[in-house]
């Protein structure tokens, strides 16, 4: 039998349980039959629900979207968990990857080892990204520790050991997606194919140690688009890694004695299914 409440006490549990203003959602359909369900008191997004016709626009919002499973293949982590088993870890100096302890609402953590060039990096296992006629959107919240002193990849790319290394960033054969280079805080973008990389200076520099959004757009035709807080960068059309199957992936050197961090809050990857 459950507990019984006191009468007297009724009043009270109202009081703490009734909301402090009431939720007046709206509803917004854009040009192409996105469903946008918005909090009318401040016009903030909630949610929003993808039509048959979505693309580049959702963007901005691609972690309050609810894609359909039945039109679309999505993975979403928050690493309120981690699982080795789900992922290939290469350590290079004794550092780890682990669920940051204490941080809000899940993140993974990495540490590199103390000296220069340890580097730490993951990739999730099993290749499942194909850049074919089928749209795909990628997107990633991370934040680095030490902002000038480090390399890193937030990406997808074929499994490889070798992601990062002492010779830089990008040292596997197919990859796109961010890097930063150490000793500058310029946040790159890069597609490359067979070993031949293009890269574009985003334009942004990392300036904090904040968390930050980054992502891209493929438009299932020749088109790649990055994007950094929501705002659009340069499209990319040359070198994309349309002959290989790449995956998840994230890494981080020191670029100097010390232990060096990267904080991945969480990563979301969709792609139009083949079978509607």
């Amino acid at each position: 039998m459950g507990r019984v409440i006191p009468k007297d006490r009724i009043s009270d549990l109202e009081a703490i349980w009734t909301p402090s203003k009431s939720l007046d959602v709206k509803t917004e359909t854009d040009s192409v039959g996105n469903l946008f369900f918005k909090e009318s008191t401040t016009g903030d997004v909630l949610k929003i629900i993808p039509s048959a016709n979505a693309g580049i626009e959702l963007m901005p919002y691609l972690h309050l979207v609810e894609f359909p499973a039945n039109r679309y293949a999505t993975y979403w982590d928050e690493f309120y968990s981690y699982s080795p088993d789900s992922w290939t870890h290469t350590s290079i100096g004794g550092g780890s990857v682990i669920p940051g302890i204490g941080y809000k609402w899940g993140q993974l953590l990495f540490a590199t080892g103390g000296n220069d060039d340890d580097n730490e990096q993951v990739q999730l296992i099993g290749e499942q990204v194909w850049f074919t006629s089928w749209p795909l959107w990628f997107s990633a919240h991370i934040s680095i520790g030490d902002i000038t002193n480090c390399d890193i990849m937030a990406c997808l790319a074929i499994t490889d050991s070798t992601l990062i290394t002492p010779a830089g960033v990008g040292q596997c054969s197919d990859w796109i997606g961010f890097s930063k280079d150490d000793g500058d805080q310029n946040l790159d973008f890069t597609t490359c194919k067979d070993s031949v990389p293009t890269t574009t200076d985003t334009g942004v520099d990392i300036t904090t140690t904040g968390l930050m959004q980054m992502g891209f757009y493929w438009d299932g035709v020749d088109t790649v688009t990055p994007f950094v807080e929501g705002v659009a960068k340069t499209a990319h059309t040359t070198n994309i890694p349309d002959d290989e199957c790449i995956t998840v992936s994230f890494a981080i050197q020191a670029g100097e004695a010390g232990v060096k961090y990267l904080r991945v809050d969480w990563v979301k990857l969709v792609q139009r299914r083949f079978e509607v």
